[in-house]
């Protein structure tokens, strides 16, 4: 994973915030350079944005699942995640 210097995705998730000004932010994660944007969502949601922290979780990264808030079963569980969320936002259904 190559960033620049002064730069993570906490940084980054932030700035999309700021630009997109969402209703709820949600940001799945995978691997220890995630947790700076589980931060922010932490600090988004302490100021009254609705957020969720998600691990796909794995064993080599253990860190990740403790510090979220869910964790699924890898990336199929990120997949099954959205596609209910989705669903709940179908109209007629």
């Amino acid at each position: 994973e190559l960033r620049p210097p002064g730069f993570d995705k906490g940084g980054v998730l932030r700035r999309l915030v700021e630009t997109a000004a969402p209703g709820a932010v949600l940001f799945a994660g995978d691997d220890v350079g995630d947790l700076p944007a589980f931060a922010v969502v932490a600090e988004l949601r302490a100021a009254g944005r609705p957020g969720l922290a998600v691990a796909s979780a794995s064993a080599e990264a253990a860190e990740v699942a403790e510090r979220a808030d869910l964790a699924v079963d890898g990336p199929a569980g990120v997949v099954a995640l959205l596609g209910a969320l989705a669903d709940g936002l179908t109209p007629g259904r």
